[in-house]
């Protein structure tokens, strides 16, 4: 199985010439840094394809990510709960810039995901978020889609909204919470 990974790259022990990991320190995940991989180590960074990197045997492509070949039975798939950051690290097609500066993705980028997707489906149950007109950023349960109008059922009750309300499938995104 490939499988598509954030690499743990320690640049200064690489610019200052130690070829091992201090006992006991781990570096953070970072996406993999091309150009700086080439001022660094340059004897040891070559292109494998159009959009693939090859640095000390380790396959890299063109958005920073390590691709690596793995036995199925060494990955682990069961009990996993990624936050919604570590899938949009993923999936969207956010730019490099944007995870360098925070680590996480904007709000736009978050609306971004939803809309850029050929088609969202919208079922009974959903978690979703209004993120267009006067009730943005409302959370609530669907509780009926009908064509393009799906109902919602508002989380907040304080508010006063104890009714469904309809809005079209382009005023809402799938809201996910950490370990959903």
């Amino acid at each position: 199985v490939v499988v598509k990974l954030i690499p743990r790259i320690d640049y200064t022990a690489i610019g200052s010439g130690q070829r091992r990991r201090r006992a006991g320190v781990r570096p953070m995940p970072q996406l993999f840094n091309r150009t700086e991989i080439q001022e660094i180590d340059p004897d040891n960074i070559a292109p494998s394809s159009s959009s693939h990197w090859v640095w000390r045997g380790k396959k890299f492509d063109d958005d920073g990510f390590m691709i690596k070949n793995v036995r199925t039975t060494a990955l682990q798939v069961e009990a996993i709960n990624p936050t919604l950051e570590e899938v949009q690290r993923f999936t969207s097609k956010t730019s490099r810039d944007e995870f360098e500066n925070d680590g996480t993705a904007g709000a736009n980028q978050v609306s971004g995901f939803a809309f850029n997707s050929k088609k969202v489906e919208f079922r009974k149950g959903d978690r979703v978020k209004v993120v267009e007109g006067e009730l943005s950023n409302l959370t609530g349960r669907v509780t009926t889609v009908t064509g393009d109008t799906i109902f919602v059922l508002p989380e907040r009750a304080d508010l006063g909204l104890t009714e469904t309300l309809d809005f079209t499938a382009n005023e809402l995104i799938k809201f996910f919470r950490n370990g959903d």
